[in-house]
């Protein structure tokens, strides 16, 4: 009896541990389930879609700061990624850096021109933590996914995105392509464009700085 008392006490002992480890393991999840609940109800966007000219990348990001954007997409049509993690001020090197630092963007679609693919397709075919879907390059950058395509192999949205657009690294067909992308739904409630030649839609709001 003695001997069944104590193997019965070693099980018992020994489930202790695992059991604890479930409701580590159970806890550890309810965090994760809780945290991405609350970045999808934490999203905010503009009730009215606007399309505004930018003086350049930093200019982008003060208006989104002051739109009070939090949680969103990104399309980001631009040629370099913009995610500079250096010190200074705000610049065309690490605008999309900051605004994911802050939490106003989650996810990034880099969209590239046409002109530059190929060289981008070159680097990306380089790097093992960049597995290509097609013509659809996916990674993670400061652990933000970054989905990287041309605007032709761009995945169709789920959600109203935020936009900024390098226009003078298009051309004007792309420009074209990408206001009715944008224009249509989901589409994007916040268009940013910055550069000399103009967007092809109407930009009432201009941000001289």
């Amino acid at each position: 009896m003695r001997d069944l008392l104590a193997s019965t006490a070693r099980r018992a002992s020994a489930a202790r541990p695992i059991a604890r480890d479930a409701l580590v393991a159970i806890a550890a999840l309810a965090v994760v389930a809780g945290a991405e609940c609350h970045g999808r109800s934490a999203r905010v966007v503009l009730p009215e879609r606007s399309i505004r000219r930018a003086a350049d990348p930093a200019a982008v990001l003060a208006d989104w700061r002051r739109a009070g954007v939090h949680g969103r997409t990104l399309a980001h049509f631009a040629r370099r990624p913009a995610m500079d993690d250096g010190p200074g001020p705000d610049s065309a090197a690490n605008f999309v850096y900051r605004a994911v630092h802050e939490n106003l963007v989650r996810r990034i679609y880099h969209v590239i021109p046409d002109a530059d693919w190929a060289e981008v397709e070159r680097n990306l075919l380089a790097v093992p933590e960049a597995p290509a879907s097609g013509r659809v390059f996916r990674l993670q950058d400061a652990g933000t996914p970054i989905i990287v395509s041309r605007l032709v192999d761009l995945p169709p949205g789920t959600e109203p995105v935020l936009a900024d657009v390098e226009v003078d690294r298009f051309s004007d067909a792309e420009l074209t392509a990408i206001a009715a992308r944008l224009a249509g739904a989901p589409g994007s409630d916040l268009v940013e464009w910055y550069g000399a030649r103009p967007f092809p839609a109407k930009a009432p709001d201009v941000d001289p700085r």
